[in-house]
């Protein structure tokens, strides 16, 4: 389990690329942790993705999205003309244990 002090260093992290990349919307992927990181108004906030409930971008934020892994049965689906982000499960894989 995560502790506190991973989650607030995850996310200075997260503040410091957001201050190296001009991109708004940034991905990443192959973690075990579906997340988001938020940036509006200056503050960077840490945000669980929902399952099948789209995530809807303001735009004047800020985005890094942390896409999950296949082998976890992670899938996102990234629609900029509507500017909503999706996490969706792949049927029939199951996940990787090591």
């Amino acid at each position: 389990m995560r502790t506190t002090t991973s989650r607030y260093r995850n996310t200075l992290r997260a503040e410091a690329l957001f201050n190296e990349a001009d991109s708004r919307i940034l991905f990443c992927g192959h973690s075990h942790l579906p997340i988001l990181f938020r940036k509006e108004n200056g503050c960077v906030t840490r945000e669980p993705v929902p399952l099948e409930l789209p995530v809807i971008l303001q735009r004047t934020g800020r985005y890094i999205f942390i896409a999950g892994a296949a082998t976890d049965g992670e899938c996102v689906l990234y629609d900029g003309e509507a500017g909503t982000y999706e996490r969706l499960p792949l049927s029939g894989v199951q996940p990787w244990k090591s």
